[in-house]
């Protein structure tokens, strides 16, 4: 009778560390599974500024797709129908995360609505990809006034500002004030700069709030492999959500 209880005894042990083993199994699976998803097909991402006032603020958790494709070639005009997109702006660093750390720094972040990154750091520019809006195209001249974009596209002949530009369904508008105290044209990263043209390749990203300066204005231009992809829908808060 002992002998028969002892064998049920290990025979439940076993089963239990299967299941468990099972379990731990199936979670990594689940976790793999959802880091691809992550990185190649949709992306969830969190806003902690407020650059793109007032489409975006801070806190809004927001669906990103990398299926984005951006020409570099100057004057073509299969990059017109993107102007005006809100897109994702990779960071300017090679990524070191191990494999598994950065499964688990993506599963948590999402878990947590992107408030903690256990294994990345935060606290630096270009420690990771940040949300802007996509304004200007290879081959485009642009000149800056009163924090306005004024643009030239290839082979056009006037200059136009970015909101006649974008197409109506991308309707967007920009903060310029309240400006610092003291505010003077001369200082540096004002609302306005002398005219640029870009190069193949080259494209312009600006924050919607034009007081922040965090962009192209001071950053520079970026090419086509520096975009992540483009921003489709918010999904935080609930009140807000919807598509971009």
């Amino acid at each position: 009778m002992s002998k028969r209880r002892q064998q049920r005894s290990y025979l439940s042990k076993k089963k239990e560390r299967k299941n468990i083993f099972l379990g731990i199994l199936l979670f990594l699976v689940l976790c793999l599974v959802f880091f691809i998803i992550h990185r190649f097909i949709v992306g969830m991402y969190r806003t902690e500024s407020v650059n793109m006032n007032p489409v975006l603020s801070p806190g809004n958790c927001v669906i990103v797709t990398p299926f984005y494709f951006l020409n570099p070639s100057a004057g073509n005009g299969d990059n017109e129908s993107k102007r005006g997109d809100v897109v994702l702006i990779n960071p300017s660093y090679s990524d070191s995360l191990s494999f598994p750390t950065n499964i688990a720094d993506t599963v948590v972040s999402f878990a947590s609505f992107q408030q903690f990154f256990p294994f990345r750091p935060r606290n630096s520019w270009g420690n990771k990809p940040v949300i802007r809006r996509l304004v200007g195209l290879p081959g485009d001249t642009l000149y800056m006034k009163d924090f306005v974009l004024y643009i030239k596209p290839a082979g056009g002949e006037h200059f136009l500002t970015e909101f006649e530009l974008v197409p109506h369904e991308k309707n967007y508008n920009i903060i310029t004030t309240p400006l610092p105290e003291n505010w003077s044209e001369t200082l540096p990263f004002s609302g306005s700069f002398e005219q640029i043209e870009l190069k193949d390749n080259e494209f312009f990203v600006l924050c919607d709030n034009r007081i922040a300066v965090n962009d192209s204005r001071t950053c520079g231009v970026i090419n086509s492999d520096g975009i992540g992809g483009k921003v489709i829908f918010r999904y935080w808060p609930l009140p807000e959500l919807g598509f971009l």
